[in-house]
């Protein structure tokens, strides 16, 4: 089973800053863990716990969301993005073909865009890989589920059953330290 977990921070807060104390709120919540194990990252810059690789996590944060996926079933991928413009010619760079007809299928919006992209984000993190030639990265071969919160939308993939839902927090509920 996979778990996400969310928080948004204050108006002018950074998700990127509650992503640590949202791993740690996690791991104790899920894992009764008191303190997180020390982190490595891997070849492509994905963390994870040396010393207990079978506590699988991943984050993600855009604007002033924070997400953070566990799973004790094998990897995990997570992402979130901000909807915001961007250049028109962008989804045509970085969406293979079949999620550009998808995305034009469906409108071409903006949130269309980041439903597609998260999915993609998601997978290749979910891999352990990086997004490095976008459009080349086919839809993804596991399942992926998306979600809309906050205006933005994210993304979960996993070979485990995924969750309906991100469960949010409240920054309050976060810990200050470990």
């Amino acid at each position: 089973m996979v778990t996400v977990f969310g928080v948004i921070a204050p108006p002018g807060g950074d998700g990127r800053a509650l992503s640590r104390p949202l791993l740690l709120w996690g791991a104790r919540a899920l894992w009764g863990l008191e303190a997180l194990p020390p982190l490595a990252r891997g070849e492509n810059g994905k963390p994870f716990f040396p010393s207990a690789p079978h506590l699988q996590f991943n984050l993600s944060h855009s604007g002033a969301v924070a997400l953070c996926a566990f799973s004790t079933r094998g990897s995990v991928g997570v992402d979130v993005e901000k909807i915001r413009p961007r250049n028109p010619a962008l989804p045509r760079r970085v969406l293979h073909p079949l999620e550009y007809a998808a995305y034009e299928a469906t409108g071409g919006t903006w949130e269309a865009f980041y439903d597609l992209w998260t999915r993609k984000e998601a997978w290749v993190k979910y891999q352990g890989g990086r997004v490095w030639n976008a459009r080349a990265i086919a839809p993804p071969a596991v399942p992926c589920r998306g979600y809309a919160l906050a205006g933005c939308r994210a993304a979960v993939c996993a070979a485990a059953p995924l969750p309906e839902a991100i469960r949010l927090l409240a920054p309050e509920d976060l810990p200050l330290s470990e």
